[in-house]
């Protein structure tokens, strides 16, 4: 990545949704968007929820469910 590419709108949305066609296709994310869009900001935390390894129920999981649902509602929220 150069200084460039990092101040190049265009750029950085290409480099964006290509990340996230990515994480699409990975079984990491259960191929859901939902996820996809949350590993945007938390990858490693929307990958063990997607599969199964975070909930509700424990203690230690709620802040980071919490900073989930708290971001993919302001996501959507701007684009749809």
């Amino acid at each position: 990545m150069t200084r460039e590419q990092t101040l190049d709108p265009y750029w950085a949305l290409d480099s964006t949704a290509r990340a996230m066609r990515e994480r699409y296709d990975s079984d990491r994310w259960g191929h859901n968007w939902t996820y996809v869009i949350v590993a945007h900001n938390v990858p490693t935390w929307a990958a063990e929820r997607a599969q199964g390894k975070l909930s509700a129920a424990n203690p230690d999981d709620k802040p980071k469910l919490d900073r989930m649902t708290g971001y993919l509602p302001n996501v959507l929220a701007r684009t749809w």
